[in-house]
């Protein structure tokens, strides 16, 4: 055993809650120490040194992983890291002074808090080896005072990460005690180097594990485990009691300070599991803890319930097991409640493994014991910790992508976070940015368009959101599928057959998937409605009249903006109607068949404007007097938000979000039918008008054995001019079941919260949050969008040819 492990970190008695030592504002001045080294080294004369430039990128990255907390694959990170293995062969062969061993060493603590610490452990045997050339372990060696406690310094450093290294990976240490004959490190040093306070208490320095050197140790370590134990309980009972408990450790440390204090116990724990046989990696632990699944231990009563344990039939617990079961449940309490970094999880798994195995066997061993439940909670807690988060990427940053990214950022942080932004416009990402901070999330790298790939590449997202211009959505999806992302897209999925196709034959060539968000199939009254059909309490459903009314605030707004343009967005019946269409093939579990449509353009644009005698007109309302007296107007420098992501970013793309709808250049309808004939039989007469007085939809199903009437009045709003809780959210609803031969009756629903009729947060928890069955099954796949969009892409060819189309004939979409 080589407890070497445990002495990284020295302690003393006489804390004071105002020590400066204990304050964040050392390490501000460590980092100005280090910020005025490095200024100064650029500002020299001549050429520059590689190992001061591998240091400077070194201390860059330390403080980007360790302070920081930043993902391994930051951009900024990853860079200084490249930057620093790209001198690793000079490192090696430097001999000069300490720098080039001390950016060695850096490096092994950072690869050591990682998935795969193998690289750590080959740079620790080089790193050795470097120290053994310079005389590092030996006391024949003689210099400035200063120096020689440096060296000491730095080869204890390497001696320990050399020992914790060698115990994770089960494999020999470099370093061996008989080749030094060096003492321990000093307790306190004349600068109180790596001095932990507690905050009462004189502890005595006569410390077994500081005391002696490591030559004493192991021959101590041969002749007798009990001996050893004995070394480490000395050393533990000396640590102050107040700084080891959870709930006083935090109020008395910041977290730089109480990481170290964190790592010490973890090398402890390390220890003490290995003398007792209980590390989570210990095969003779495996052993014994899979014997639990057997039938002959834990038999299985009648009722279902567990029966006691047959301890005839497994191995006896190891010696000293409630001490086992006291450490392991501090050292939990410390990891679950001390504020883990990414970093310092990877840092601590082993032992965390250890100790949720030591507290789980003890519940199954002693269940009536009095700490169950809360070794059970603390369980919980830990592994809720611990749990990876899902990445994503955000590709599109305009008003939807908020909707999402406020959601991760809040809601759903401990499940999900964002890992990059991109977009065409850096003003609208900066923005996207400011929000995530002042949602606590922290900002996040961002990327053009133009370097999609390469954001792909750097910020390694599991899933990618795809809020774009309607037309982009392909480009998006499909390379995200061939990057080996999942994707979540806005609806509409896509605006045409061809680029449905390229989105259909990725999803085959790649395996990925694709989810379209079709938040009115999760508002209560839509499902209300599904519920409803599928009971068959109006029979077979054999026609369905549907109504969909835009007012002159949402509505207008499709006409302001860039969906005004039938090459964007597919048009209101593509880009809007996807909702409805979707909404009829999830009620009657059926896809279309034949569509027919008509359509016009019959208020908006300046040619209508004009037949009502309007004279007045303007091309956009920023800057425009006409446009102060116009109610259609949106006036973006009066919205926070709106200025933020549009006005203030024009200078970028040219992109105006508050055109005129009464211009020149609309090509979209805003007056538009369709009658559509589903495969189950069914048919939908359909229309929707973009200029209403009021915001909703009524929709009527006629069935064999009744009729069901729906009337949903949603409050007005602009697209991301406000609270988006309050977009689409509800002012009234009415259900209406009449069956044949019997009294009307109105179905109750349960409220919803949030927008779209309380749609979106039951969607968001559906992406986001902890899954649950969905009887209802409304994740909508890429079939689903395909599904939907099919009745508006036919509709627009009818309305281009005068012809019934067969939907079948621009794209066969299978049934599931």
């Amino acid at each position: 055993m080589e407890f070497g492990l445990c002495m990284d970190v020295s302690h003393r008695g006489d804390f004071r809650t105002d020590d400066p030592k204990t304050k964040p504002e050392l390490h501000e001045m460590v980092c100005k120490v280090l910020r005025r080294d490095a200024i100064d080294w650029y500002f020299e004369d001549g050429r520059k040194e590689l190992i001061p430039w591998a240091a400077i990128n070194l201390v860059l990255a330390m403080t980007y992983r360790i302070i920081h907390d930043g993902p391994i694959e930051e951009p900024k990170l990853a860079q200084c890291m490249r930057n620093v293995q790209s001198a690793t062969t000079e490192l090696m062969a430097w001999s000069g002074d300490m720098l080039g061993l001390q950016i060695l060493l850096g490096m092994v603590i950072l690869f050591e808090g990682t998935t795969n610490s193998q690289l750590a452990i080959v740079l620790i045997g080089s790193g050795i080896r470097l120290a053994q050339s310079m005389g590092l372990p030996s006391t024949r060696t003689f210099g400035d005072p200063d120096e020689l406690a440096q060296r000491r310094r730095v080869f204890w450093i390497a001696y320990i990460l050399d020992k914790d290294l060698a115990f994770r990976a089960k494999a020999p240490y470099t370093q061996f005690d008989a080749e030094t004959d060096l003492n321990l490190a000093e307790q306190c040093g004349d600068d109180d180097t790596g001095i932990i306070e507690s905050y009462k208490g004189t502890i005595s320095p006569q410390l077994p594990l500081q005391q002696n050197s490591p030559t004493t140790v192991a021959r101590a370590a041969g002749r007798t485990k009990v001996r050893i134990e004995q070394l480490i309980s000395n050393w533990s009972s000396a640590l102050p009691k107040e700084i080891l408990r959870s709930d006083t450790l935090f109020q008395y440390f910041f977290t730089i300070s109480a990481h170290p204090v964190m790592n010490m116990y973890n090398r402890y724990l390390k220890c003490l599991y290995r003398i007792h046989g209980t590390l989570a990696f210990d095969e003779t632990k495996i052993n014994r803890a899979q014997c639990y699944l057997s039938q002959a231990v834990i038999p299985t009563c009648d009722n279902g319930i567990d029966g006691r344990i047959n301890q005839e039939e497994i191995n006896s617990l190891p010696r000293a097991w409630f001490d086992c079961v006291e450490h392991s449940r501090l050292g939990l309490e410390i990891s679950a409640f001390g504020r883990e970094t990414e970093y310092s999880t990877w840092l601590h798994a082993c032992c965390n493994l250890s100790g949720l195995i030591v507290l789980l066997v003890n519940i199954i061993e002693f269940p009536d014991q009095s700490l169950v439940m809360s070794d059970w909670s603390l369980i919980i807690n830990m592994a809720e910790s611990q749990a990876t988060r899902k990445r994503y990427a955000v590709v599109g940053t305009g008003g939807r992508s908020s909707f999402f990214y406020s959601a991760i950022a809040t809601e759903y942080s401990k499940t999900s976070c964002i890992v990059a932004l991109c977009d065409t416009n850096q003003t609208r990402m900066n923005y996207a940015n400011s929000k995530l901070k002042s949602l606590g999330h922290g900002e996040v790298p961002t990327y053009l368009a133009s370097n999609f790939d390469q954001m792909i590449q750097e910020s390694k997202p599991d899933e990618v959101i795809i809020t774009t211009m309607d037309r982009t959505h392909n480009i998006y999806i499909v390379r995200a599928l061939e990057l080996g992302c999942n994707v979540i897209t806005e609806k509409p999925m896509t605006i045409d057959a061809s680029r449905c196709k390229e989105i259909f034959s990725a999803v085959e060539r790649t395996g990925q998937k694709v989810r379209v968000t079709f938040n009115y199939r999760y508002a209560p009254h839509n499902t209300k409605v599904f519920e409803l059909l599928r009971s068959g309490a109006i029979g077979k459903v054999t026609s369905v009249h549907f109504e969909w009314m835009l007012n002159t605030s949402h509505g207008a707004d499709y006409f302001r903006r860039w969906h005004r343009d039938k090459r964007n967005s597919g048009g209101l019946l593509v880009h809007k109607s996807t909702h409805h269409f979707d909404l009829v093939n999830f009620w009657l579990q059926t896809r279309p068949q034949t569509v027919f449509a008509t359509g016009e353009l019959a208020f908006y644009g300046r040619e209508n404007a004009e037949k009502r005698g309007e004279t007045k007109f303007y091309t956009r309302a920023h800057g425009s007097e006409v446009a102060k007296t116009d109610p259609f107007a949106l006036h973006l420098d009066e919205n926070p938000q709106l200025k933020a992501m549009y006005l203030d970013a024009e200078h970028e793309d040219a992109y105006y979000r508050d055109q005129s709808v009464f211009g020149d250049g609309i090509s979209i309808e805003d007056t538009m039918n369709v009658l559509v004939k589903y495969r189950n039989g069914a048919s939908l007469s359909y229309s929707l008008t973009a200029y209403a007085p009021w915001e909703g939809f009524r929709v009527s199903f006629n069935g064999t054995g009744g009729r069901l009437e729906v009337e949903v009045v949603e409050n007005s709003y602009v697209n991301s001019g406000g609270d988006q809780a309050h977009e689409g959210s509800l002012e009234s609803r009415k259900i209406l079941l009449r069956p044949l031969f019997e009294k009307p009756r109105e179905i109750k629903v349960e409220d919803g919260v949030g927008a779209h009729g309380g749609g979106d947060t039951v969607l968001l928890n559906d992406l986001f949050g902890t899954p649950v069955s969905d009887e209802y099954m409304r994740a909508a796949s890429h079939i689903d969008g395909a599904a939907s969009i099919l009745t508006g892409i036919a509709a627009n060819r009818s309305i281009a040819t005068g012809q019934a189309i067969n939907v079948d004939d621009i794209l066969l979409v299978p049934s599931s």
